[in-house]
């Protein structure tokens, strides 16, 4: 249900943003439209970390019922909703959109702007991609599983006989 009342702010806030013309008015709605748009993300990441290899627990019941929000934000098997792994994928899909978003903006943009946004990748990436190795670390240790599943799809996998020039 949050997530439904943030992209209804992200709405709210393209549409009201023009309506007076004053500079504190466009800031109040830039920053509401800012703030809720880092969320959706935040949740969307969040969301995608509870059914990655972690299979966070279903509830019986609506409105995830038998489920914490949070026991602790260690690793483990008793984890609520929102623990360590489900932050850092969060994170990571935050910093993957950021930049998304600024590459779009150094496409579309000319002059200083254009400068700008064609700097901010630079420095995201080195973040997104110290997420995802420490996502691919983590995960491991969340499900130990995955290894033991990784080794016994790469065994049913047939491996050529004939090296691959003989295909060309």
């Amino acid at each position: 249900m949050a997530l439904v009342w943030l992209l209804f702010l992200r709405g709210i806030a393209i549409e009201f943003r023009n309506q007076i013309q004053d500079a504190v008015w466009e800031r109040l709605w830039d920053v509401v439209f800012s703030a809720s748009s880092t969320l959706v993300v935040i949740s969307f990441g969040a969301a995608l970390g509870n059914h990655g290899p972690r299979r966070a627990p279903r509830s019986v019941g609506p409105f995830l019922s038998s489920v914490p929000f949070w026991n602790s934000f260690s690793i483990g098997p008793d984890a609520g909703i929102l623990d360590g792994y489900t932050l850092l994928v969060a994170a990571s899909a935050f910093l993957t959109l950021a930049q998304h978003g600024a590459l779009w903006v150094a496409s579309k943009t000319e002059g200083t702007l254009e400068l700008r946004a064609q700097q901010a990748p630079r420095g995201l990436w080195c973040g997104v991609l110290a997420f995802a190795a420490a996502i691919t670390v983590v995960s491991f240790r969340v499900e130990p599983h995955v290894d033991e599943s990784l080794r016994v799809r790469r065994e049913r996998i047939p491996v050529p006989l004939l090296p691959c020039r003989a295909w060309w």
